[in-house]
């Protein structure tokens, strides 16, 4: 993805903060998001939070207000490094078969690793943005900046040859992200999952060869 700007998660708006205190909130939101995945939203405590970060408890508050706040930041936390890592790796690929191998098996393996995790997110942001309006205007965002970003990715690489042209970018965009996201939720939900999701990986890489690859042709 090549986005020119992220908007960036902000505990104290107007406040520059030490490159130490901005490592210090990320071991944070990393530590939130490995609780969150092993006890959920409501049962986690801030205490859980702060051990497995390796901080003391008052080291949580100089940062974030509240246990309840800190899902907000979590949605730009997440959706920043999401758009990050898929930024790296579709850029790496140099032809169709990259695509296959280096952006979306990656990206459906790290998926199986967070069955429980996505789970816990699904559920919490389902609730949050049926009654939240807050939360519901985040998650628009960015799909939206989602959305722009794959559609640029799409063009460059059907000019490039790397995917195939019989669709427009609109509707490779939808056939990324429902094989995507109906992996997630398959998998969050574990509907229809075999054991270590190797056979649904499979098959969705056969969908994308037959709808999407391009055969490299030798001369």
């Amino acid at each position: 993805m090549s986005i020119i700007a992220l908007v960036k998660y902000e505990t104290n708006p107007g406040k520059k903060e030490s490159k130490k205190s901005v490592e210090t909130r990320d071991k944070l939101l990393e530590a939130t998001l490995t609780v969150f995945g092993s006890k959920g939203f409501h049962e986690a405590r801030v205490e859980d939070i702060t051990a497995q970060a390796g901080f003391a408890k008052g080291t949580f508050y100089e940062h974030f207000k509240s246990k309840d706040d800190l899902i907000y930041i979590l949605i730009d936390y997440a959706a920043r490094k999401d758009l990050e890592i898929t930024q790296s790796l579709f850029q790496k690929c140099s032809s169709s078969i990259n695509i296959r191998e280096e952006y979306l098996k990656p990206i459906l393996l790290d998926i199986h690793s967070k069955k429980e995790l996505n789970r816990v997110c699904y559920q919490f942001l389902t609730n949050e943005i049926l009654t939240k309006e807050k939360a519901q205007k985040k998650v628009d965002y960015y799909n939206r900046l989602y959305h722009r970003y794959h559609l640029k990715n799409i063009e460059r690489a059907q000019n490039l040859n790397y995917i195939k042209k019989d669709f427009n970018k609109e509707e490779i965009f939808l056939t990324f992200r429902y094989l995507i996201e109906g992996f997630t939720i398959n998998q969050a939900y574990s509907l229809f999952c075999s054991k270590n999701g190797t056979a649904e990986i499979d098959s969705i890489l056969k969908l994308f060869d037959r709808s999407l690859l391009v055969k490299e042709t030798h001369q």
